[in-house]
């Protein structure tokens, strides 16, 4: 006997597919969405009165009734229900009470999740020094823990805390180093860790020591507009370390143990985001403590700089280059194999980056970012030089990306001196900046992508040192314009371009006009 086919529903006109699928499948679904969305899924029609009920994901979010003109029930009626009816074990409960305070119903709802084996527990309380329950210490199954808020822990003494955590996310304003310090040794199998606070008025000292730490993440905002440029020491021991992001507008101090930099792969650099620039002042102490943070890297295979980091170590140097010590620019950078480099387009970044590459003799990857910034005066009182490249070889380097060029003489002459010395170059990325909109026939951003394909390989076939034809790959705003191997002569790419686009006569035009003034 044939069997029937599965009834299907009609909604409007067209098919309900959604309907047909399995409740699980459902609950996979509105697991995606905010909680508060998927239990209004419960008035589209029966099927879907308690598919709701069966997602693995709880959010609640007492904002969520502040700005609603309907009368609704109050929040902590709306989180029992949604508690009680939901008793599908739980992948992540969220909890974030902005203005409910009762800790009592609060660490009720933590203990529900708890018993539902969650694994993933996201706090946000805004009553500072709120008390959680103990039960959070030993439960066995969570795996993943964010707090933002100065909870007060009571951490039994004698017993293991968080003995799954793996994750930790922290977010405080006003940290106890005893209590943080403390809190550190509960997670014997920590693997992933991230702080996040601002400034404060006294100097506090934290040390982090987590054996099986391997991702740390420190990000610290200023809140006191300038006035106080480092309130923080860290103290890192963490033996198994390979990845470190640090993000910090006031520079704090940062002692890392030796064995804690023996297994780092990577490194992200933000600090000096909340320096006066204009303040000559503090130029001295920002140095220092940001080249003090470099030092410690030194040996990473994977480095990031921001702009902000490299504007307060150069110029915090050429600030106190007549003193009678001062440390070297760049350090040594023996086992670095990719490094990315953000500078601001306010004063001459080409003889920074060449530092940076000579400090590398193992580099294969370099990125460049060059960011609208700030001018600073202070490179002419210096006695800077303009940019005057000396040849020196980089025989690793084999992808280069730079992002941001504006197609200036300066630019021009790094471009050069980067396919002089590149030996086996491969590729070569350039992601231009657009150009402001003029009345043209042919479209400004091809008009920009063809000038620097026609300078790179007018400059490459030149030179004739590449070992190898390396590709151009141009993009102008991040948009793809051009991929170029150098096995066609500009010319005839532009003219198979120019076809495609009804473009040809300009573009031919435009591409021999600028070969001949740049080459």
């Amino acid at each position: 006997m044939d069997s029937q086919p599965e009834p299907v529903n009609y909604i409007c006109g067209g098919k309900d597919r959604f309907s047909n699928m399995s409740d699980d499948i459902l609950g996979q679904i509105l697991s995606s969405i905010p909680t508060h969305l998927a239990v209004q899924t419960s008035v589209l029609s029966k099927r879907w009165r308690d598919v709701w009920t069966r997602a693995a994901n709880i959010h609640l979010d007492d904002r969520l009734s502040f700005f609603s003109t309907k009368p609704k029930p109050t929040f902590e009626s709306s989180a029992d229900q949604i508690l009680c009816r939901n008793q599908m074990p739980l992948r992540k409960f969220s909890l974030h009470c902005f203005r409910f305070r009762d800790v009592s119903r609060i660490n009720a709802w933590i203990e529900c999740a708890l018993e539902r084996k969650v694994t993933e527990l996201d706090l946000f309380l805004a009553d500072p020094y709120s008390q959680l329950t103990q039960r959070i210490y030993t439960c066995e199954n969570l795996e993943v823990l964010r707090m933002y808020s100065d909870f007060d822990l009571h951490i039994p003494r004698n017993s293991v805390g968080f003995p799954r955590v793996k994750t930790l996310h922290l977010s405080v304003a006003n940290p106890n180093s005893f209590l943080m310090r403390k809190l550190f040794r509960k997670f014997p199998v920590l693997e992933e860790l991230q702080i996040d606070g601002v400034t404060c008025k006294e100097r506090r000292s934290f040390k982090i020591f987590v054996p099986t730490l391997k991702r740390l993440a420190i990000r610290i905002a200023n809140r006191n507009n300038g006035t106080d440029y480092s309130c923080y020491d860290f103290y890192v021991i963490a033996p198994a370390l390979e990845y470190i992001d640090i993000s910090d507008d006031t520079i704090s101090l940062y002692h890392m143990e030796e064995k804690s930099l023996q297994s780092l792969i990577k490194a992200q650099v933000d600090v000096g985001a909340g320096i006066d620039f204009t303040n000559n002042d503090c130029w001295h102490g920002a140095y220092n403590r940001a080249m003090g943070l470099l030092s410690e890297v030194v040996n990473t295979k994977f480095l990031s700089l921001s702009a902000s980091t490299i504007q307060v170590l150069n110029t915090g140097w050429y600030q106190t280059k007549q003193l009678p010590k001062f440390p070297k620019l760049v350090p040594t950078l023996p086992n670095l194999t990719s490094l990315e480099l953000h500078v601001f387009d306010g004063f001459d970044w080409e003889s920074v980056v060449l530092d940076y590459l000579k400090k590398a003799p193992k580099l294969e990857a370099f990125v460049l970012n060059i960011l609208k910034g700030p001018k600073i005066d202070c490179w002419e009182s210096s006695g800077q030089q303009r940019f005057a490249p000396v040849d020196c070889l980089l025989p690793q380097l084999k992808v280069i990306e730079i992002r941001g060029l504006k197609g200036r003489k300066n630019e021009q002459v790094f471009l050069k001196y980067l396919l002089k010395n590149a030996k086996f170059l491969e590729k070569m990325i350039i992601n231009a900046a657009s150009p402001s909109p003029k009345p043209s026939p042919v479209n400004p951003n091809l008009k920009r992508a063809l000038a620097f394909l026609a300078l790179c390989l007018s400059l490459s076939l030149s030179l004739s040192l590449c070992h190898q034809r390396p590709i151009f790959i141009i993009l102008v705003d991040r948009q793809w314009i051009l991929n170029q191997n150098q096995s066609e002569p500009v010319e005839l790419f532009s003219t198979k371009l120019a076809e495609e686009d009804n473009w040809r006569p300009s573009i031919q035009e435009w591409t021999t006009y600028h070969q001949k003034r740049w080459v």
